[in-house]
């Protein structure tokens, strides 16, 4: 996907090193997936669940989500990154706490925070994915405790296919990011082997350039001392 991506990448962007043009393509892809997962509860919510409150929240984190592909193209990672899961993250935790909170039936979702921090800002980002995931868990027990356990799904039959298309959202969307990765990954080893067997093999150019002619110089002089001494000795 990431490679199929990197090739509609506007022009700018193809002048980068392979490592920006992996980071910016995880950008614009996770944008997309982010807005399309919206349009999908936005339609659940204006059709099957009608509820103005979720209606609007999902809008307004779908217009913020669309500030991520305007920094985008003005080349601003941290504010295209940021614009892309702060929105996300808020909208996911605003659903998770109208279909139950700690008993909604997707609630799983909040595992792959840590992921998808790490995959804009590496360690620190999986560190704050996990803190924001483990907060939301605490913060929905707390309200489940303390009486706050209404829910827009109300039958158990939709409970049920709620958690079907969950479980099936999550594994593809959390697959899709798995593969996207994994393959970016895969390509940086190579470009770097690529890069390593490219400055060996230079290395090996410039020293072979370099030998012969002291090679040449050594015997040069060997053969001086050589004759300089056979001249010492016949003046004897």
């Amino acid at each position: 996907m990431l490679n199929y991506l990197s090739r509609i990448l506007p022009t700018s962007f193809r002048k980068l090193t392979v490592e920006e043009q992996r980071k910016w393509t995880i950008v614009l892809s996770a944008n997309f997936i982010t807005v399309a997962i919206q349009s999908f509860y936005l339609y659940r919510y204006l059709t099957y669940y009608v509820h103005p409150f979720a209606q609007f929240g999902i809008m307004t984190c779908m217009l913020l989500n669309l500030f991520g592909f305007y920094f985008f193209f003005k080349k601003q990672y941290v504010k295209a990154s940021l614009s892309v899961l702060v929105p996300g993250t808020i909208d996911l935790i605003f659903l998770l706490f109208l279909a139950g909170g700690i008993s909604s039936p997707g609630v799983f979702w909040l595992a792959v925070l840590p992921f998808l921090y790490g995959v804009f800002f590496g360690k620190k980002g999986s560190i704050v994915g996990t803190i924001i995931t483990f907060s939301t868990y605490g913060l929905f027990l707390l309200a489940h405790f303390l009486g706050f356990r209404d829910s827009v799904i109300t039958t158990e039959a939709e409970m049920h296919w709620e958690k079907v298309s969950n479980l099936f959202n999550y594994t593809f969307v959390s697959a899709l990011y798995y593969i996207s990765y994994t393959g970016a990954f895969e390509r940086s080893n190579k470009k770097l082997n690529e890069s390593k067997e490219l400055i060996d093999n230079l290395f090996r150019v410039v020293l072979h350039d370099i030998t012969n002619p002291i090679s040449a110089i050594k015997m040069r002089i060997e053969l001086m001392k050589k004759k300089s001494n056979e001249e010492g000795i016949v003046g004897l």
